[in-house]
C-alpha cells in the first residue's frame, strides 16, 4: 500500500498453520485484518479519508482564521476540521486567505489532532462557484457566486 511522502506499506507475513479447509474469503479477510493493523500503528489511518477515491484530492474551506496568531481551521466536505499554521500555507499566501477560501492540502496527524500541511488557495470566496460547492451545507455565507 502507498501512502503519502513516498511511504510504502507491506503485509509479509508468514501464515500460521494454513489448513486446507481454509478457504479463500478467509485468508483475505486476514490480510486486510493485518494491513488495518499496520496502518493504525504507523499512524496513517484517517478516519473518512480512508473511504475516499485514491484521486479525491482533499480539500476544505477556511472556517476560522487568526491572523494575529499566524494560525486557522479548514473544515472538508467530509466534517472533518484541520488546523494550520501561515507556515504551510503555499507561495506565502497566508495574508490572501478569508473565512470561505477553498483550498486544497495535504493532510496529516500532529500532536493535538489532525493538521493540514501544503495548504493551497483553490477559490477565494465569491469568486466562483463550482458543482462542488453548489452541493455543501457548511459553506460560509458570502460564498456563493450571486452574479447570475
Amino acid at each position: 500500500m502507498h501512502l503519502p511522502r513516498n511511504r510504502r506499506l507491506v503485509v509479509n507475513e508468514e501464515p500460521a498453520v494454513v489448513e486446507q479447509e481454509s478457504n479463500l474469503r478467509t485468508v483475505i479477510e486476514a490480510a486486510f485484518s493485518a494491513m488495518e493493523r499496520r496502518l493504525q500503528s504507523a499512524g496513517g489511518t484517517r478516519r473518512r479519508d480512508a473511504l475516499r477515491p485514491a484521486n479525491d484530492e482533499p480539500r476544505g474551506l477556511i472556517v476560522r482564521l487568526f491572523p494575529d496568531e499566524s494560525y486557522g481551521f479548514l473544515r472538508t466536505p467530509y466534517g472533518e476540521e484541520h488546523y494550520f499554521h501561515r507556515n504551510s500555507v503555499l507561495h506565502d499566501n497566508f495574508t490572501r486567505l478569508a473565512v470561505g477560501t477553498e483550498v486544497r492540502f495535504e493532510p496529516e496527524m500532529g500532536d493535538a489532532g489532525p493538521q493540514a500541511n501544503s495548504v493551497q488557495i483553490v477559490n477565494k470566496p465569491g469568486a466562483r462557484e463550482t458543482e462542488d460547492t453548489q452541493a455543501r451545507d457548511d459553506v460560509p455565507p458570502g460564498w456563493q457566486n450571486t452574479a447570475s
